[in-house]
């Protein structure tokens, strides 16, 4: 199980980032939680599904997450701007 040996770094992340994440406030601590839940619901969903549906979601996750990552930060201001508050993407 080699996944386990990542908590100790993520543990130790968390611990050294613990300033910055204090500030990202309580609304939006619930809506990551929220979005980390139903993002790791999904990815147990996909374990337990056969190995041929998993080959068929694997280039449409790919896709997704290029595409996030591609216009991250144009989708955050255009939300920011939908929700009115000001976000720095510098």
């Amino acid at each position: 199980m080699p996944r386990v040996a990542v908590v100790p770094g993520a543990l130790a992340s968390a611990w050294v980032y613990r300033r910055e994440l204090a500030h990202v406030g309580a609304a939006y601590t619930k809506a990551l939680t929220a979005v980390s839940v139903v993002g790791g619901g999904v990815s147990a969903g996909l374990l337990v599904l056969p190995a041929s549906s998993f080959e068929i979601a694997v280039p449409w996750l790919l896709v997704f997450a290029t595409v996030t990552l591609a216009s991250g930060r144009h989708l955050s201001r255009a939300l920011s701007n939908a929700l009115g508050r000001s976000v720095d993407l510098s």
